[in-house]
């Protein structure tokens, strides 16, 4: 198998693991209202930074309405 999908299944694998387990210490800490509103507020700001710094790349390598729907597909499913 290639070292790069290696890599990215790892990658997307331990994402899958790190969300779940985040939401299973949300449930069993139960944070506070602003705890999940700094936390939502960093996701946020997270999301705008990587979106800035790879749409230069997708525009690169496909057109806007490809990599504008890439983005829109991603944003939906996080």
């Amino acid at each position: 198998m290639d070292n790069q999908l290696v890599l990215v299944l790892a990658t997307a694998a331990g994402a899958a693991l790190a969300s779940l387990l985040g939401a299973v210490i949300a449930i069993l800490l139960q944070p506070t209202t602003l705890l999940l509103s700094i936390f939502v507020g960093y996701a946020g700001v997270l999301m705008g930074t990587f979106a800035f710094e790879m749409m230069p790349k997708a525009l690169e390598q496909s057109t806007l309405l490809t990599a504008t729907a890439g983005f829109r597909l991603g944003f939906a499913l996080v």
